[in-house]
């Protein structure tokens, strides 16, 4: 379920149980369970949770990022293949020379490539179209951001899969 900036109202009257179960075409009583259980995955890993619920709730201006995409794009990859691994440490590295270091800094340019970034390609395939967007980050170059629409449906919510820093040199 994504939460769009228009359903704040919704959120700020504690109607969660409520909103997530008309959501999944259940009652208050279905939701509330579905959210009490929510909130005991919380409990048992705040950390993965909290960073699950800020790739929903994390654009005002609509796309989703999956929590472990952060990981990539920060350096934090340690097993798996050599390039990802790779690739990751540059990111990191990149990114820094940017002055990106926080997950908040990186969604915030997110948003701004979505808004106001520069077409780069789009590209569709049989899964959907993929929507590469360029915007400037500081002085030290630019990040290019690709942004996937399941199905082709250019008016569903996006969800970032790829970075490519630019860095000027």
């Amino acid at each position: 379920m994504v939460i769009k900036p228009h359903d704040a109202i919704v959120r700020q009257r504690g109607d969660i149980a409520g909103m997530y179960a008309q959501d999944k075409g259940g009652s208050a009583v279905a939701g509330a369970i579905l959210l009490a259980e929510g909130g005991y995955n919380l409990l048992k890993n705040p950390k993965g949770t909290w960073q699950a619920l800020k790739s929903v709730f994390s654009s005002e201006k609509g796309f989703t990022v999956n929590p472990t995409k952060f990981d990539y794009f920060f350096g934090k990859v340690t097993s798996g293949s050599e390039h990802n691994i790779t690739r990751s440490a540059q990111n990191l590295k990149d990114l820094t020379t940017l002055g990106v270091k926080t997950e908040a800094q990186l969604t915030k340019v997110f948003s701004n490539a979505l808004e106001s970034g520069i077409v780069m390609s789009t590209k569709t395939s049989q899964y959907g179209t993929t929507v590469t967007k360029s915007i400037n980050v500081g002085n030290n170059g630019a990040l290019n951001v690709s942004f996937f629409y399941k199905g082709g449906n250019m008016s569903s919510t996006p969800s970032v899969t790829t970075i490519i820093p630019k860095i000027a040199r």
